[in-house]
């Protein structure tokens, strides 16, 4: 017998597991992580990999200009190279943009390793919200909290990153279109790891 599927009570549609509704975008979002307004989108099971590779991508591509231009700051600021500006705003623009940069990286770079933080344990924004309630009540009771969808930190990385035989590894490195593992509606557990009966998803590893 198949498992009953909750009901979204504001849009009144079928809710999978790990699905939460959007009150921006006024629908559910499977798997969803939260709504970006930079993006005007939701973040969730179709684009949350390229969400991640995003803020990663931005990251590197911030410190890299500000490594670059760090040595030529250096000798403006000791007059130990002189630069005939052909205008002193382009000067300032060219520093403010190197500034810019650095302050665009340190903020991307947090955001950047606090979502390969969740990915690692398997979570997703909201998620880790919950799991810290859920964390306190069951310690109140004096029982232990497992999250049913943390696999392992290199299978969680592994699971997200749609990385398995087919897509290894440096795929994360090219700009290209590669489909999560899953529909978004069921996921690997725990539980399905020490089953006897592999699941279906477990192929696709």
């Amino acid at each position: 017998m198949q498992p009953r599927v909750p009901t979204c009570y504001k849009c009144k549609r079928p809710k999978p597991e790990r699905a939460h509704h959007c009150s921006i975008c006024n629908r559910c979002v499977l798997k969803m992580d939260h709504h970006c307004p930079w993006v005007n989108n939701c973040v969730g099971h179709f684009n949350h990999r390229y969400f991640a590779l995003f803020l990663i991508y931005l990251t590197i591509a911030c410190f890299y200009f500000f490594a670059v231009n760090l040595p030529i700051l250096y000798k403006m600021w000791n007059d130990s190279w002189v630069i005939n500006w052909p205008n002193p705003i382009i000067q300032t623009c060219y520093i403010f943009s190197v500034l810019l940069a650095s302050a665009i990286g340190l903020a991307v770079g947090f955001m950047a390793g606090w979502h390969l933080f969740l990915i690692m344990s398997g979570l997703t924004t909201i998620e880790h919200g919950l799991n810290q309630d859920a964390q306190m009540f069951a310690r109140a009771r004096g029982e232990p909290f497992v999250n049913e969808y943390d696999l392992g930190t290199v299978r969680n990385f592994k699971i997200f990153f749609s990385i398995n035989a087919s897509n290894p590894w440096w795929t994360l490195l090219i700009p290209r279109r590669y489909p999560p593992i899953g529909d978004g509606t069921s996921f690997l557990k725990a539980s399905h790891l020490l089953s006897r009966n592999e699941h279906p998803l477990e192929k696709s590893l």
